[in-house]
């Protein structure tokens, strides 16, 4: 296993199946996502498992033939250091986005951020920076206020050798 493991944000595999990694061309990266997610390599939350089964479509369908037990986010220490997000959102960016950031699609974002602080790991999203003036919010820019590690799918598929 390496060590620490990847971290999925949805929009990797939500992103792969749409546009870049289809899979009726790309099985082959579907079967490493897959054995990559069983030995342990790469972790889902439960939020984001949440997100890609309320899809109910070909993603959702892929999933349940995975073999994981998603991270629960239901420990004291995520749950302070999701807190610790929220504070830091609303302290940070306008109320409309930070509600909006809360209300979207990416709800597993603070999730995701808060699940790294407390077990480690390294997050993988397909979000870029933003500059710092900016109202917008991504995971890139709270991950690093947290001095939480991410990559993009690229290099995770590096480090765990996937071949297509």
């Amino acid at each position: 296993m390496t060590s620490p493991p990847f971290l999925i944000d949805s929009n990797i595999l939500i992103v792969a199946k749409n546009t870049t990694y289809p899979f009726d061309i790309f099985p082959s990266f579907w079967n490493n996502m897959k054995s990559s997610i069983e030995a342990g390599n790469i972790k889902i939350i439960k939020a984001v498992k949440d997100e890609i089964k309320a899809g109910r479509d070909e993603l959702s369908a892929w999933l349940d033939d995975v073999s994981f037990s998603p991270i629960v986010h239901d420990s004291l220490e995520v749950i302070s250091n999701y807190a610790e997000i929220t504070e830091y959102i609303v302290r940070q960016y306008s109320e409309r986005e930070y509600r909006k950031w809360i209300a979207s699609m990416n709800i597993a974002d603070p999730w995701l951020i808060a699940c790294s602080m407390a077990y480690g790991g390294t997050i993988v999203t397909q979000e870029e920076h933003v500059p710092q003036n900016s109202q917008k919010i991504k995971i890139p820019n709270v991950a690093d206020y947290f001095s939480v590690s991410w990559t993009r799918s690229i290099d995770m598929m590096r480090a765990l050798k996937f071949r297509i």
